[in-house]
C-alpha cells in the first residue's frame, strides 16, 4: 500500500491526458512488436517494462531509477494483473491510472470511457 501511494503522490500533478495518450502509444507498438515477432508476450496486453517507460515520457522522474516509483509502479501493476488475469490491457492500465491522476472526475471519466471504446463510436 505504501509503494502505491507513493505513486500516487507523484501522478498527483500529472494530468491523464498524457498519461493515457503515453500508454495507448505504448500498447500500439508493443502490439505492432508481437506481430511482427519482435516482441514476446500478449498483444492485448502491456508488459510493465512498457508501463515504465511510458510513464517516464509523462512525469519528472526516471521511474526505473527511482525505487519507491518502480516499486509503486510494479505493486500497481500486480494489483491490475490480479484483477485482469496474466496481461494487463492498456484500457484496465487507463482507467487504473485514472485514480492516481489529477484532475476533474469528469474528465476521468470521460478519459475511461475513451479507453475502453475500442471501436470509436462513443458507446
Amino acid at each position: 500500500a505504501e509503494a502505491v501511494q507513493f505513486l500516487a503522490r507523484i501522478m498527483a500533478g500529472t494530468p491523464l491526458d498524457k498519461v493515457s495518450e503515453a500508454l495507448q502509444l505504448a500498447g500500439r507498438d508493443h502490439s505492432r512488436r508481437v506481430a511482427a515477432g519482435a516482441a514476446a508476450g500478449d498483444a492485448s496486453g502491456l508488459p510493465v517494462q512498457e508501463v515504465v517507460h511510458a510513464l517516464n515520457r509523462v512525469l519528472n522522474t526516471r521511474v526505473e531509477k527511482n525505487p519507491s516509483a518502480l516499486r509503486g509502479v510494479t505493486t500497481f501493476y500486480r494489483l491490475l494483473q490480479f484483477i485482469n488475469g496474466r496481461t494487463v490491457p492498456v484500457s484496465l492500465l487507463v482507467c487504473g491510472m485514472a485514480v492516481l491522476c489529477g484532475g476533474a472526475a469528469w474528465e476521468k471519466v470521460q478519459q475511461g470511457f475513451r479507453a475502453m471504446d475500442d471501436d470509436g463510436d462513443g458507446y
